[in-house]
């Protein structure tokens, strides 16, 4: 099950609302998951990346339901484009 998603260094990393996204091809599955480090403590859960994205500030695993970001195909290329890959 572990193949089922990214490695940890695939992880997305969330900073003062811009994405600075590895190299990796989120077509691969519609379920991903990843590890978010945003500020201390924080999990990014993505289910189909067109899909909201949550953020879990504090560190629990429940999703804030008040902080919401949508991030689809198109804005993930546009980071891309503009060098905000890690």
């Amino acid at each position: 099950m572990s193949d089922r998603y990214p490695p940890l260094e695939s992880s997305i990393r969330f900073q003062l609302g811009e994405y600075h996204l590895p190299e990796w091809n989120f077509n691969d599955t519609k379920d991903h998951r990843f590890r978010l480090l945003a500020g201390d403590k924080s999990d990014l859960i993505v289910r189909d990346i067109d899909q909201v994205v949550k953020l879990s500030l504090d560190g629990t695993g429940r999703n804030r339901t008040d902080l919401e970001w949508r991030a689809s195909k198109k804005e993930i290329q546009q980071c891309r484009m503009k060098g905000k890959t890690e």
